[in-house]
């Protein structure tokens, strides 16, 4: 995705990414993710969107531990790339924040379903916001054939949201 879609300042693009990101927040509630995580995600998008690192916001419900522990991994992701973020790269560290906050210790268990879906639905927040500014910028093409360009690119995208879960492990495993 690139920096434009994101960044762009428009009206309606402020409009679109807050409607992503509600999207985005109530996909990570379903799938019980730790709200400070949520938060810290927030803040990579927003970070990404403005050009330059946001701190994260301190949550009064967060011990000081947890706090100082998701404040290291959003460090980690910042330095890996919110380029590399919004793309679903992200550091697996993000996965044992998520086993603390759900108290397991077993972390070899099937919490790989939840990167997974974390990559997925970082993957449908990117691509909404880039399905709007083509919209945007080359008119709604509503009953109209999109460009063959466009067509394969959209069609990518789908092949690589809907994988199969072997691989799925595989690459949530080779990630970060």
């Amino acid at each position: 995705m690139g920096e434009r879609i994101f960044a762009c300042t428009s009206t309606l693009a402020s409009k679109e990414f807050k409607t992503g990101m509600t999207i985005f927040r109530s996909t990570l509630r379903k799938i019980k993710t730790a709200p400070m995580i949520i938060s810290a995600f927030e803040m990579l998008f927003q970070s990404y969107r403005k050009g330059y690192k946001l701190p994260l916001k301190k949550s009064i419900v967060q011990n000081d531990n947890m706090s100082d522990v998701i404040q290291q991994i959003y460090d980690h992701q910042m330095e890996i790339g919110l380029k590399f973020f919004v793309q679903g790269f992200i550091s697996s560290k993000w996965e044992i924040a998520q086993n603390l906050f759900l108290k397991k210790d077993d972390f070899n268990d099937s919490l790989t379903d939840w990167n997974t879906k974390l990559i997925r639905a970082i993957w449908k927040f990117s691509t909404f916001l880039w399905h709007s500014r083509c919209d945007f910028v080359h008119g709604k093409q509503n009953g109209k054939t999109k460009s063959a360009r466009r067509k394969e690119l959209i069609d990518l995208i789908q092949t690589e949201l809907t994988r199969t879960k072997s691989h799925a492990d595989h690459s949530t495993r080779s990630v970060g």
